[in-house]
């Protein structure tokens, strides 16, 4: 796999399979915001020596700051209404399956939504 870039370091994977200068970027943001506006021109100068630089920046700066996580909400679970009406969570507040007995306008009281 090969891929080019304009910007030096920014295809360089290291370690945690983060680009190089998406770590440089982490550390400044977190201990030298200043520094941001010079991130390319440090991934062109140190280009090649890129554990260097990330070990340079720990010792001057402390430890890497962490990847931002993505986590996914937890799955919503949909709870059966009266008379084989549902709803889900996202919905608009239509009763979705028909059989009446709501109240007016077709619009029902909000479920009971439980999480895992």
């Amino acid at each position: 796999m090969s891929t080019t870039s304009s910007v030096p370091g920014s295809a360089v994977v290291v370690a945690d399979g983060m680009s190089f200068r998406a770590r440089v970027v982490r550390f400044y943001q977190r201990y030298n915001p200043s520094k941001l506006a010079d991130v390319d021109d440090i991934l062109s100068k140190y280009a090649g020596r890129e554990t260097e630089v990330l070990a340079a920046l720990k010792s001057k700066y402390g430890p890497e700051p962490p990847a931002p996580s993505v986590t996914a909400p937890p799955p919503a679970v949909v709870v059966s209404m009266p008379s084989g009406q549902f709803r889900s969570p996202h919905d608009t507040g239509r009763v979705a399956g028909g059989g009446g007995g709501g109240p007016p306008g077709g619009l029902a009281a909000p479920p009971i939504v439980a999480t895992r």
